[in-house]
């Protein structure tokens, strides 16, 4: 072999070799794209989880169906109640305010 067969072999083999270093960093490329996109949205699904455990503890200490229809019934009963004491009261306000008329009476004579 001459010197000219090994500068022959060693330039195709440097060529090759820019050859396949082009292909793989087209290659990388790529991927490291994929894997940056990925990791943006790795990041928002963590956010996201977060968010949904503060809201699901948030939501734990809420009433449920059955305590809030216990609840619209005893307000429902307590209404019912204050009206009842609201018409019980009113003889009671219209004795007071006799009182009161007659204070005035007695006051002015």
């Amino acid at each position: 072999m001459t010197p000219g067969d090994f500068q022959l072999w060693i330039s195709i083999g440097t060529g090759l070799m820019s050859l396949g270093t082009a292909v793989y960093v087209v290659l990388t490329a790529t991927s490291r794209d994929n894997s940056n996109a990925i990791k943006k949205i790795d990041e928002r699904l963590l956010a996201v989880e977060a968010r949904a455990a503060r809201v699901e503890a948030e939501m734990r200490h809420l009433p449920d169906r059955d305590i809030t229809h216990l609840l619209e019934k005893a307000i429902v009963e307590l209404k019912g109640q204050i009206s009842v004491m609201d018409e019980r009261l009113k003889p009671v306000a219209e004795m007071a305010h006799r009182v009161h008329e007659r204070m005035f009476e007695e006051q002015r004579k």
